[in-house]
């Protein structure tokens, strides 16, 4: 009886509560992924005055449809401010409706530079969104 009691005292002293959790089988970490890793979505959107740059930046046959391209990815604010802008550029910028035409060869400043200087209040209004 004294050999089992030694035995056994010996075999809680070697099974002390030092021994990390970890190294337990039955341990099992959280592995489930924290919910807020999605991109709300008006981050990616365009501001007025990136949409501005991105409808002056468009040419040629596919103009009408890098337009369109620019105005969906816009924010709704930037789409406020931009539609007094667009309002007013159209008729003074574009030879389609009989202006200057200036914004017909984009790329050379004429474009930006008509906008500003015949719609100067809203323009002032969409970069400041």
């Amino acid at each position: 009886m004294k050999t089992v009691l030694i035995t056994l005292a010996l075999l809680l002293a070697a099974c002390g509560g030092s021994s990390p959790k970890t190294n337990d089988m039955a341990f099992t970490p959280d592995l489930t992924a924290p919910a807020d890793f999605t991109v709300p979505p008006d981050l990616a959107q365009l501001s007025c005055r990136q949409t501005v740059a991105c409808v002056t930046s468009c040419t040629g046959a596919s103009f009408n449809a890098c337009v369109e391209g620019c105005l969906a990815n816009a924010s709704t604010n930037a789409l406020v401010s931009f539609a007094p802008l667009e309002m007013c550029a159209e008729p003074a910028c574009y030879d389609a409706d009989g202006g200057s035409d200036a914004c017909g060869s984009v790329g050379s400043g004429a474009c930006l530079s008509c906008i500003t200087t015949n719609c100067s209040s809203q323009y002032t209004t969409c970069e400041a969104n």
